[in-house]
């Protein structure tokens, strides 16, 4: 793969569409969802306790009956103090990022700034299958590096399940695959 990208050859590989399966990619996307839209009461549910932040009771709540941002702090109040510091830092940290959306930042910068200010990348590191997750989110951070659209746009692309590596069927690439991958895979 890095010949290819060095000569400049587009390629594609198998069951690259695998990645939005992933758990950390999961959670990524929910923050950013939640930086596009505060009031995701989805988003909310997942991101509650990724990384661990002592929010699981609440969390809990959550799966049964899913708040916004806004009602978060006040269900937290039946937990006690340190949930609700918690709940408190993380309504915070959610609202920072929604600023930098307003802002137009790039959904790479906002990516980075999710990893960092929710410290979901110091939990990945420290994490004992921690350099694999951070290697599925540089090739998440990748293609959103070549996004050339809003974080909103990008975002609802991924919903829609749009392709949105620029490397489409359209386009005559090599197509790459692990023996592991190509073991019993259907080639279309």
């Amino acid at each position: 793969a890095n010949a290819l990208r060095a000569a400049g050859i587009p390629y594609t590989t198998h069951g690259q569409t695998d990645l939005f399966r992933q758990r950390v990619v999961r959670d990524i996307v929910a923050y950013l969802r939640l930086a596009c839209n505060p009031g995701d009461r989805l988003a909310l549910a997942r991101a509650l306790e990724a990384p661990a932040r002592g929010l699981g009771r609440l969390a809990a709540v959550l799966v049964e009956e899913p708040a916004t941002l806004l009602e978060l702090p006040a269900l937290a109040d039946a937990f006690g103090p340190t949930v609700k510091a918690a709940a408190a830092a993380l309504v915070a940290t959610v609202y920072a990022l929604h600023a930098e959306v307003v802002r137009g930042s790039s959904p790479a910068a906002l990516l980075d700034r999710v990893l960092d200010q929710t410290g979901y990348r110091a939990w990945l590191e420290r994490h004992p299958d921690g350099p694999a997750r951070l290697s599925t989110v540089a090739r998440l951070r990748a293609i959103a590096k070549r996004a050339e659209v809003s974080l909103g746009d990008w975002l609802d692309a991924l919903a829609v399940g749009e392709d949105i590596d620029p490397v489409g069927p359209d386009v005559e690439a090599t197509r790459l695959s692990s023996i592991h991958t190509a073991k019993g895979g259907e080639w279309v």
